[in-house]
């Protein structure tokens, strides 16, 4: 089943972190603890596609784990 969120405008904080918009979208998942997998079926991306997407977030939010993602986003 895809993840399903709360639609919010984040598009001045994803410009600050440098994130795409497909990163950012993964690291929203993850934040509202959501799976590389879940947010892979809502993009109709391959799962490790996400886990990149996901490692990639991280690196550029300087965050070591989903839990540090979720002190950086907006949840």
């Amino acid at each position: 089943m895809p993840f399903v969120g709360i639609w919010i405008d984040v598009s001045s904080s994803m410009n600050m972190a440098g994130l795409s918009r497909k990163e950012w979208f993964v690291a929203l998942v993850a934040a509202h603890g959501g799976s590389a997998n879940e947010a892979a079926s809502s993009l109709g991306v391959q799962p490790r596609a996400a886990e990149q997407l996901l490692e990639a977030a991280r690196l550029k939010l300087n965050a070591r784990s989903s839990s540090e993602i979720r002190r950086v986003i907006p949840t």
